[in-house]
């Protein structure tokens, strides 16, 4: 069943993905490492337009130059490679000046790192070797997320703050905000399936997911 599951929002994460592709979003890879850089810009430019950097400047340029919706980010850059302060400053840099969402790149032993960017701003992140394909699904997610809210804000619906102890681990506080974004929009919408997930950008059947997995109860005569 749970297999099942997952392969339905396989299906579904793609054809969101061409969708989205259709709508030209700008993807900016920001990694020092030349060879990861490519494979990773191999693999999103086959559904979004591209744009490379390899450290703080070049980031900064292209953000001037481009509308950018989602930065996917290696913390550990030039002339401090081995410390995530440049990638913390991209972080900044990027929240303060747009509404772009950022997935950082970390490895298996920066959890404390990867938590604290996560704390600062962060969208989600993927540990290194990066599996593209998760890559991509995380990239249509930030973007939904994005899409869905400007449309919140669009209907006047306050911002949403997400409240999860670092000792939950970084799965929690990925889940914390999907779980406040999606009640949110629920409870404004008195439960319309049909209006919530219309709002928030996803299919009614991926609504249908999201409360089942949060194990949310809804009235027999939601829609």
């Amino acid at each position: 069943m749970k297999m099942a599951e997952n392969n339905s929002m396989t299906d579904n994460a793609a054809n969101a993905v061409i969708n989205n592709r259709e709508e030209s979003h700008k993807v900016l890879i920001v990694e020092d490492d030349t060879a990861l850089r490519k494979q990773v810009c191999f693999a999103v430019e086959k559904y979004y337009t591209v744009y490379e950097a390899q450290n703080k400047r070049e980031a900064v340029r292209t953000f001037k130059d481009a509308d950018i919706s989602v930065v996917v980010l290696d913390l550990g850059l030039p002339p401090a490679a081995n410390t995530p302060d440049e990638g913390l400053k991209i972080i900044d840099y990027v929240i303060e000046n747009s509404e772009a969402k950022i997935i950082v790149l970390t490895g298996h032993d920066n959890e404390d790192i990867t938590a604290a960017s996560i704390r600062r701003g962060v969208f989600d992140y993927i540990t290194k070797p990066v599996n593209t394909e998760k890559l991509i699904y995380a990239i249509e997610r930030a973007i939904l997320f994005k899409k869905s809210e400007q449309k919140i804000n669009d209907e006047g619906v306050k911002q949403i703050s997400v409240n999860v102890k670092l000792g939950d681990g970084l799965q929690s506080i990925r889940e914390e905000a999907e779980r406040k974004l999606i009640r949110k929009v629920l409870l404004e919408n008195n439960y319309n399936i049909y209006k919530s997930a219309k709002i928030i950008g996803i299919r009614r059947e991926n609504l249908y997911y999201f409360i089942k997995k949060f194990g949310w109860k809804i009235m027999r005569n939601a829609v």
